[in-house]
């Protein structure tokens, strides 16, 4: 982090009618020229339609009613055109046809008409972009509609007291990109072919490429939108929420809610964010959302069902999924099992288990346990070992002649180490597969794929 010099003026910066604080953004690790050339670039970004202010205006004034927000929507056809179509979607799943803005109001309430527009409205604002091979733009917007989805259905299962503000963070958590591809497009795309070729977090290579982060760049951009203060923190903190240790998950801060959603929207590959590197993060990050691993699972089986039916609502067109098959071994007709052997003293990587559910039927076991007993009761087709937490380079060794004795099956092991290309294809030769930590969706369906269970 840099020195802030004693000559420089106070670290404020007006955007508009926004008053910006440098020295945060110095101490998130912006280069303080790059912030200042994004502010002067936010600047000349058309601004949201003034039906949106307007709907600000009113659902920010405490004096306020249903019937005048419904008579500000109702003045713009086309956004309540929008507006209609969308709370009668399946995102809503309300029992009687809403026909009119007023009967949406009373229905949803102030906020999630006010984000329902925000959201609809930002799209329209970066959607006559030049595409970008890296990051085509309708695949970037079923990325982000997926998350929104995904925000919107844990808020609801925790009882969140903001679940429309938590779909719009989602819609937006990554809206910085955009500007990096209107503005910065030459360094942009080289981060977006680091991210692919190395795999690596696109959030790293941007900072490396650009000077600054999408996170921060989103803040500035809602900031200068003058959105809500809270949905702007959501956006630049949701890779680094913050947590409160005993707090009401239904107060979480939404950037937590964010976070988890991407991780999610990730593992079940709709459209693309830039990158498809997971963040593996720590267990307090779970326990804090107040969701058990198996409240996950539905909503990660059927979030790519419910985009495909409401994307055509905010104006995302089809497009070509990304997503790998399913490895097509075991039995015919059931998905084959796996052993997951874990930490006895730690917590399984849930978001590696979610991934791999996707594909197997996962039953876990204490990495100490008994490996043959428990290998002989279960008959899995295939052992995932995390040996992640290992140190030493010896104790990997030793775990894996252990378990690779244990089975004539194949073995991954989740390392957090490097392993060489090398040892990589002499391993598979003999059933023994390596992922690193973390990882990525295409990482883990590259390497289920190669794994040969014909005689299992």
């Amino acid at each position: 982090m840099k020195q802030i010099g004693k000559s420089r003026k106070a670290f404020v910066e007006k955007m508009g009618t926004v008053t910006i604080n440098m020295e945060e953004y110095e101490h998130a690790g912006a280069d303080t020229d790059v912030l200042k050339m994004v502010i002067d670039k936010i600047e000349d970004l058309p601004p949201l339609p003034l039906i949106v202010h307007k709907i600000l205006n009113v659902t920010q004034d405490e004096n306020s009613d249903t019937g005048e927000l419904a008579k500000v929507i109702s003045n713009d056809q086309a956004l309540t055109a929008k507006v209609l179509r969308i709370v009668n979607s399946p995102l809503y799943h309300v029992s009687t046809l809403v026909t009119s803005i007023s009967h949406a109001v009373t229905l949803l309430g102030f906020r999630a008409i006010r984000n329902l527009s925000m959201g609809l409205s930002t799209i329209e604002t970066f959607g006559q972009l030049e595409e970008n091979p890296f990051l085509p733009r309708q695949r970037f917007w079923e990325h982000s509609l997926a998350c929104a989805h995904c925000c919107k259905a844990i808020a609801d299962r925790i009882r969140h007291r903001f679940p429309d503000e938590a779909f719009v963070g989602g819609l937006l958590h990554d809206i910085g990109r955009m500007v990096f591809d209107q503005f910065f497009p030459g360094s942009f795309t080289v981060a977006l072919q680091e991210a692919y070729a190395s795999r690596k977090p696109l959030l790293e290579l941007e900072t490396e490429e650009i000077g600054i982060s999408h996170t921060l760049v989103g803040k500035l951009l809602l900031q200068k939108w003058n959105l809500p203060p809270s949905l702007a923190d959501a956006v630049a903190n949701h890779h680094n929420p913050s947590l409160k240790e005993g707090a009401d998950p239904s107060r979480a801060d939404v950037s937590l809610i964010i976070m988890v959603a991407d991780i999610l929207t990730k593992i079940a590959c709709i459209g693309s964010g830039g990158d498809s590197y997971v963040h593996i993060p720590g267990h307090e990050i779970w326990k804090s959302i107040g969701l058990e691993e198996g409240d996950y699972l539905p909503i990660l089986f059927n979030l790519s069902e419910q985009v495909e039916e409401i994307k055509g609502f905010f104006g995302i067109k089809e497009v070509s999924s990304s997503s790998q098959p399913s490895p097509r071994i075991g039995e015919e007709g059931k998905p084959p099992r796996l052993a997951f052997y874990w930490e006895n003293n730690g917590e399984s990587p849930v978001p590696v288990r979610l991934m791999l559910q996707r594909f197997f039927t996962v039953k876990s076991f204490p990495i100490d346990d008994d490996i043959r007993g428990s290998i002989e009761g279960f008959s899995p087709h295939i052992l995932f070992v995390d040996l992640s937490f290992e140190k030493s380079t010896q104790g990997i060794s030793e775990a894996v002649k252990a378990y690779r004795s244990a089975t004539k099956g194949p073995v991954v092991f989740l390392l957090s180490k490097k392993i060489s290309q090398e040892t990589r294809e002499r391993s598979a030769k003999i059933g023994i597969y390596f992922l690193s930590t973390p990882f990525s969706p295409q990482e883990v369906s590259d390497c289920l794929c190669q794994v040969d269970l014909n005689n299992q």
